[in-house]
């Protein structure tokens, strides 16, 4: 199913904005 492989696409696409913004989200802790 074309349709799934582009959502795993987004939830990945998501996944990695979420880890940057937690990576600078610490920073600013620091």
């Amino acid at each position: 199913m074309p349709e799934q492989q582009s959502i795993k696409n987004t939830l990945n696409i998501i996944r990695k904005a979420i880890e940057e913004d937690d990576k600078s989200e610490s920073q600013k802790d620091d």
